[in-house]
């Protein structure tokens, strides 16, 4: 075995198994940077707008996949607000407010959320505003408009949320691949049907020349049979 595991296989198979978990790791992010891209823009804000959110939602317990359901059914209400529907526009006439941008509206509704008489109420103001009804989402929002901007800030400032430029090269990236692989798809569909004309012709030679072969030896053996 000591002869077979040598210090160079040894670095290599580290190498790998660290350049495996780097890509993991990079894929992950990737997934995670694209998902909540697509969902700052179904709100219309910048991504690093929303990863700040993500990350004081995160903070609350809230997970990843939670808080893009939640936000891209909010951010539904926001725009039926501004048709002059839905749940978050009545919320917000019941208690003489006016529709607003997506930022704008998740501040008044982080307010509704704090003055609110009770955690009850609370979870069903949430609820019908489009939010999730949990005790999490409750606990992100009761600090009211201003907790929810210092929170962001906090964020921003632990380093743990990402850039607009850093989600641009995810997206660059992904593109690329993505590009690459169906290229190499169409390639290996290409060569298979190229293997499989060439296959098609020898198995008709082959067959033609079994033909030929077939005739020749009969003919010998009537020739044979007759003399």
């Amino acid at each position: 075995i000591a002869s077979v595991i040598t210090p160079m296989r040894l670095l290599m198979g580290t190498t790998a198994l660290a350049g495996a978990g780097a890509y993991a790791a990079y894929s992950y992010w990737k997934s995670f940077a694209l998902g909540l891209d697509d969902t700052a823009k179904q709100a219309g804000v910048l991504s690093s707008e929303m990863a700040k959110l993500q990350a004081v939602a995160s903070f609350k317990g809230i997970a990843s996949e939670d808080f893009s359901k939640g936000i891209a059914n909010f951010s539904q209400q926001v725009y039926l607000s501004k048709t002059n529907a839905g749940g978050l526009l009545e919320v917000f006439r019941a208690n003489g407010i006016a529709a607003k941008d997506f930022t704008g509206s998740l501040e008044t509704a982080a307010d509704l959320i704090k003055n609110a008489k009770n955690d009850q109420q609370r979870l069903v103001l949430l609820q019908q505003m489009g939010l999730p009804a949990t005790m999490e989402w409750v606990r992100l929002m009761s600090g009211g408009a201003e907790g929810i901007r210092k929170a962001k800030e906090e964020a921003a400032a632990f380093g743990g949320t990402m850039n607009d430029e850093m989600v641009a090269k995810a997206r660059q990236f992904d593109e690329a691949w993505n590009k690459a692989w169906t290229n190499f798809g169409l390639e290996a569909r290409s060569s298979v049907t190229t293997v499989g004309g060439w296959i098609d012709a020898l198995i008709q030679k082959g067959r033609q020349g079994l033909m030929a072969a077939g005739m020749n030896v009969g003919a010998g053996l009537l020739k044979n049979g007759m003399g």
